[in-house]
């Protein structure tokens, strides 16, 4: 029990690199934000949004997911947003260096718990489940409100991107349309406040099943 103790607190420690491993590195004039406290907060969204909504989910498992979904940036760092968008080449190269990632630090772990973990990842990855797909959505309305919070247009630079971000997964989990809805409205009202205009292909209906 000594030993399966000291394995629990050493990935611990390993995980906690997430709190060194900064989001949106590339967007000028941005302080920044980390990978634990994002992936913190989206744990947060999921549990309260799920009981909100009344989703028909396993919150228990979805929160899981949350946590785990970018355990592999402990090792290879995050990439921002944007210089994956429409680039196929570094989206593969992302998930095979994760997969490699996610095997090592899981190995600090016994086999039935790092199992578990890497069970969650693929899952998550895969959008394997409804538990998946709605963090994955989820993880990008929270990565989107981070600049709506703000309250800067200094750190605007990708229009297109982050006006249609968070809605492109909505497909994949249309019962989130009423938090898509809020942050779109958000968006918008920033845009216009800030001459940018606004394209009809950033609404929700032009995405709708």
């Amino acid at each position: 029990m000594k030993n399966k103790v000291k394995e629990i607190f050493d990935f611990a420690t390993f995980v906690a690199r997430l709190k060194s491993e900064k989001r949106f590195k590339t967007v000028k004039n941005f302080r920044g934000d980390d990978v634990a406290s994002h992936s913190w907060r989206l744990a947060v969204l999921v549990f309260l949004i799920a009981n909100e909504l009344n989703l028909k989910i396993d919150v228990l498992k979805a929160v899981k997911l949350a946590l785990v979904h970018d355990f592999p940036e402990a090792v290879t760092g995050d990439i921002d947003a944007h210089l994956l968008h429409g680039n196929k080449k570094l989206r593969i190269d992302k998930i095979k260096k994760e997969k490699i990632a996610i095997s090592e630090m899981t190995g600090i772990l016994s086999e039935l718990q790092g199992n578990e973990i890497k069970n969650l990842w693929e899952e998550y990855s895969c959008y394997k489940t409804e538990e998946a797909r709605y963090v994955y959505v989820l993880d990008k309305i929270e990565g989107v409100y981070t600049f709506i919070e703000i309250d800067s247009f200094d750190h605007y630079e990708h229009y297109d991107l982050i006006a249609t971000y968070a809605i492109e997964g909505y497909k994949i989990f249309p019962e989130l349309k009423t938090v898509l809805d809020f942050i779109q409205n958000k968006i918008k009202k920033n845009f216009e406040d800030n001459g940018v205009k606004w394209k009809s292909e950033y609404d929700i209906e032009k995405n709708e099943i």
